[in-house]
Order: C-alpha cells, then sequence, then structure tokens
C-alpha cells in the first residue's frame, strides 16, 4: 500500500475532533494530580486514541520526571484504567518524538522538501549544462569521456525525484494529524520519516559519487594535455556544476543521522510509557491515602488520648482500643516511607481503621454517653419553667393596667 493511498485512508477514517470539555475544566479535574509543577505540558487540544478521546498532561520525553494525566473528553471523568492510560502514553510518546526530536531539530518534512524541489532544479539546469559542454569537448577532444558524469548526475535526478512523493506524503500527513490529532495516523508518519531519511541519505551518496565523477575528469583534463584557454574553460565549468543545493542539508544531516536519534527514542518508548503510567498511579494512590488520612486522623488522636476513659467505660473497649493503636501505628509508618508499596499499604489499612474507631465510638456512645445522660427516677424534677413565665406576665399585665388606670385619673 503506498503512501498516497494510507494517506487517504487516514483522512477518512480520522474525524476531527472537538472537544467536549474546556481545558480549564480538564485542567481542573487534573490538578489535584500536578500540583503546582510548572513543567507539566499540556496539548492544545485533546487525542483521539482508540475509541475515546482524552486531555492529556505529561512532562516532555526528556525530562527525568514521568506522568501521564488523563481526563475523558467525553464525561470529564479521571482515567483510572491501566490499559487506556498506557494506550495513550505510547501514542503520545510518538508524537513527542515528532515534535521535541525532528521538529525542534529541523528534520521536519516542511525543511527538507523545499531543499530537494530546489536542488532537483538545479540538476536538471546542469544536465542541460552537461550536455551542451559535452557535445562541445567531446568533438574536439574525443578521447574525454563524460559518460561517468552523466550517469551518476542521472542517478542523483533520479533519487530525488523518487524522493520527493515521500516528502509530500508525509507533510500531508503530519498537517493531517495535526488538524485531527487522530493516533492512528501517527505510526504512518514515523514510517513515512525513515523512508524519507533513507531516500535522503541515497541522494547523499548519489551526490558523492557525482561530485567524485567530476574530481576524476577534471584530472582526466589535466593530464590530457589540453592547452589553456580550453583546459580552464572545461574544468571550470565542470566545477560550476558541483554544487547542487544539498551542500548545507548534507553537512547537518552528516554530522548528526537523524535515523539514529529516532530510532534511539523510540527504543526508549516502552520505559517511558511504563514510568509514565506508573508515577500517575503513585500520585492517585497517594493522594487517596492522604485524604483518608486526614480525615481519620482527628479522631484518631481522640480515641488514643482518651484510651484510659474508654477502658474504664467497658473493658471490651480496651482491647478494641489496643487493636486501633496498633492498626494506626502502621499507618503512620507507611506514611513516614513515602513511597508507592507504603501508600498501597495505607489504602489497605485505613478502611480497616475506619470501621475500628466506628466501633468504639458506637459502643463508647451507646454504654458510656447514653448511660450518663439519662436520669434516674429520683433525680427526675418537674420543670416549673413554663409555669413560671405565665405568672410573670400575669404579675407585668396587672402593673401595666394599675399604671395606665392612674394616669386616667
Amino acid at each position: 500500500m503506498n503512501g498516497k493511498l494510507l494517506l487517504m485512508l487516514a483522512v477518512v477514517s480520522a474525524p476531527l475532533v472537538f472537544a467536549a470539555i474546556s481545558s480549564d475544566e480538564a485542567q481542573t479535574i487534573a490538578s489535584p494530580y500536578i500540583g503546582s509543577d510548572s513543567d507539566i505540558l499540556l496539548l492544545s487540544k485533546p487525542m483521539e486514541v482508540g475509541s475515546g478521546i482524552y486531555w492529556l498532561y505529561f512532562y516532555s520525553i526528556y525530562s527525568p520526571k514521568k506522568v501521564l494525566i488523563a481526563v475523558d473528553d467525553d464525561n470529564g471523568a479521571l482515567v483510572t484504567d491501566e490499559t487506556r492510560l498506557s494506550t495513550a502514553a505510547a501514542a503520545l510518546y510518538k508524537m513527542r518524538i515528532i515534535d521535541e526530536y525532528v521538529e525542534k531539530n529541523k528534520y521536519s518534512f516542511d525543511v527538507i522538501m523545499p531543499v530537494v524541489q530546489s536542488s532537483a532544479g538545479v540538476v536538471m539546469q546542469n544536465q542541460n549544462k552537461l550536455s551542451d559542454l559535452r557535445a562541445q569537448t567531446e568533438a574536439k577532444y574525443p578521447t574525454l569521456s563524460f559518460d561517468a558524469v552523466e550517469t551518476n548526475l542521472q542517478r542523483v535526478s533520479d533519487l530525488e525525484n523518487d524522493v520527493l512523493p515521500t516528502l509530500q506524503d508525509g507533510s500531508q500527513m503530519w498537517q493531517s494529524f495535526e488538524d485531527s490529532y487522530a493516533a492512528s495516523e501517527l505510526p504512518y508518519v514515523l514510517d513515512t520519516y525513515g523512508t524519507a531519511y533513507d531516500g535522503l541519505f541515497g541522494i547523499f551518496d548519489a551526490y558523492n559519487t557525482y561530485s567524485q565523477s567530476i574530481t576524476e575528469l577534471q584530472s582526466q583534463v589535466s593530464r590530457s594535455g589540453i592547452k589553456a584557454p580550453d583546459s580552464d574553460s572545461i574544468y571550470n565549468s565542470l566545477e560550476n556544476m558541483r554544487d547542487i543545493g544539498l551542500s548545507s542539508l548534507y553537512a547537518k544531516f552528516a554530522s548528526q543521522d537523524p535515523r539514529t536519534g529516532m530510532q534511539s527514542l523510540l527504543n526508549n518508548e516502552d520505559r517511558w510509557v511504563n514510568d509514565s503510567t506508573a508515577s500517575f498511579f503513585f500520585r492517585k494512590t497517594r493522594k487517596e491515602a492522604l485524604e483518608s488520612y486526614d480525615a481519620l486522623q482527628q479522631t484518631a488522636n481522640y480515641i488514643i488520648s482518651s484510651e484510659s476513659v474508654l477502658k474504664a467505660c467497658d473493658k471490651n473497649l480496651g482491647s478494641q482500643v489496643t487493636t486501633f493503636k496498633r492498626n494506626w501505628a502502621d499507618i503512620e509508618y507507611y506514611r513516614t516511607k513515602g513511597t508507592s508499596d507504603a501508600y498501597s499499604k495505607m489504602a489497605q489499612l485505613l478502611p480497616q481503621a475506619q470501621s475500628l474507631a466506628s466501633t468504639i465510638q458506637g459502643t463508647y456512645n451507646r454504654k458510656c454517653v447514653a448511660a450518663s445522660a439519662t436520669p434516674t427516677p429520683a433525680q427526675q424534677n418537674t420543670d416549673f419553667g413554663p409555669i413560671l413565665l405565665v405568672l410573670l406576665f400575669v404579675v407585668l399585665a396587672y402593673a401595666y393596667f394599675k399604671y395606665l388606670q392612674k394616669k386616667g385619673e
């Protein structure tokens, strides 16, 4: 299946992504897991991965810090399914290779394609110049052969014409992805980059061969005994055809082969995905454990500080408090360790501690508080408050009546 067909299929099958929730809403959902970290990055719009569309928060692929936080654009829920999160992380990593390596280092289709297009035009001009030079020179100096130069220049032309459609397809694929943010297109973009780079290095090799054939023909001119000014004219004409407009691009790619850099990053994909998803689950477990801890801490402190009162109230409470203290000591120990396993242990122990605390409180309220608050028959007294209020009202009313009567007299 050629690149153009793949592109057409990708464009037809990948609808544009429209956000159902805003970036601010997604930020609100993700912020408890981000904190105040200013290094965290966010895509400009949600990415379609498989059957889901997600807002993604992450660090640079070069950062020592790792995390991936995904918010489902459809329902605004935090993505906690490990398979979905890992799939999203893998797609994001491929995109970031293109953004942070290919685009940043100017190895992109849109940088390479204009250079190759311009070079193809120069090569065509050189072919015309070479044809004219050959016709003029071989007629006068038949021992000189331009065959190698002509063949090698034609090879450069053929390779450039072969790679240009690949560069065009790749550029369109990447533009399609940027429009849709559909992750299904990313493997094709990366594959096309690999094909384009292979083609480009093929052009460089062919150019080196072409340049070498020019040098060899110039040596033949020097050894042939051709006199000036003809020898100088032939030599200089050949030299003027040496440059085909690839010098700067060739120097850049010769200093750093992008195929090597890209492959190195692709080899690190699994590790980045695993580390980023593991970091999210660590943050999630820590947040939930510490929230549960904070909710129970005041009750725990009360139970522990009131141990003697609780034991005096009911003998069974004594053993329950002892168990609670032991459980709470374990929770405190794991909290201070602060590791992923420790927070997982906290998450397991806290519901048990909460249940035991509720039992202790219930027993205390039932057997101690209620008993001390219920008065005995001998302690029950009649409440004369309402009667006294009525009498006071009557006295005040009578006094006011007498005051009006006296004022009238």
